[in-house]
């Protein structure tokens, strides 16, 4: 069930947007009218998260094995579709979810969001840019249940 519910939005990323060298991007946005990015890729067997302006080296760059990040599926309740992927490092953590309003239809857009954490207190929270936000979970969602998450 969790793999058909997760299958049904795929939204590839345009050329533009390639910055994964080993494999797919799951997840990328912009911030600030295109001034910063965030990916999220799929290198084989680790994900990777790299934050910084487009085109350039990260700001941030974290490369972690499936066990070593929290992805929480859509749980099929409610008026929106969402999911979150959150990545650590050390005692603070990188929130990146995206929500689409089913109630919209098929020409919803996704909003997306990455919010930055040190226990209890909120760092930072960035708004994707309006149309900016490209997602594919299901390779990670699909790995999430095969390993038994």
């Amino acid at each position: 069930m969790l793999r058909m519910l997760t299958t049904c939005l795929t939204l590839i990323a345009p050329a533009a947007w390639a910055q994964c060298q080993n494999g797919p991007e799951l997840f990328s946005c912009s911030f600030s009218d295109g001034k910063k990015a965030v990916h999220i890729c799929h290198d084989g067997e680790r994900y990777s998260y790299a934050y910084g302006r487009l085109g350039n080296t990260p700001d941030l760059f974290l490369q972690r094995g499936l066990d070593e990040i929290h992805f929480t599926p859509w749980n099929g309740i409610g008026r929106s579709y969402w999911e979150e992927v959150q990545f650590f490092n050390n005692s603070v953590t990188y929130k990146i979810n995206f929500n689409v309003d089913r109630m919209q239809g098929d020409d919803a857009e996704p909003e997306g969001q990455l919010s930055v954490h040190e226990g209890d207190e909120r760092l930072a929270l960035l708004i994707c840019d309006a149309g900016s936000v490209r997602v594919n979970f299901t390779p990670l969602a699909n790995a999430w249940y095969d390993a038994g998450f």
